[in-house]
């Protein structure tokens, strides 16, 4: 007699996984997740694009947690943070591109 039961497959976390991303980093290095998506939310700059720059983030931070432990994860979203945090200032003195004189 077959067996009749489903695999279930495996679910990857990949970088366009926004939902279980979050969970999982937010798991990971609580707090930072939070501290990220906020100071990229509140600024009225193109959405989709800091968006996509978050999900990379965090993926990048989480793949750094699980392969050299927690620590290293964190450190790497601070570092990470400080970028963006940069690349939201520059994007709000110029929208498109190009540095205002």
């Amino acid at each position: 007699m077959a067996s009749t039961a489903v695999k279930k497959k495996r679910r990857y976390l990949v970088p366009g996984n926004r939902a279980q991303l979050r969970k999982a980093m937010a798991r990971k290095c609580p707090g930072m997740v939070g501290e990220l998506v906020a100071v990229c939310a509140k600024q009225s700059i193109d959405a989709y694009l800091v968006d996509e720059q978050i999900d990379l983030v965090l993926y990048v931070c989480y793949r750094t947690a699980c392969e050299q432990g927690l620590d290293a994860g964190r450190e790497a979203l601070q570092q990470k943070m400080t970028l963006i945090k940069d690349y939201v200032e520059s994007a709000k003195r110029d929208p498109y591109g190009w540095d205002v004189v």
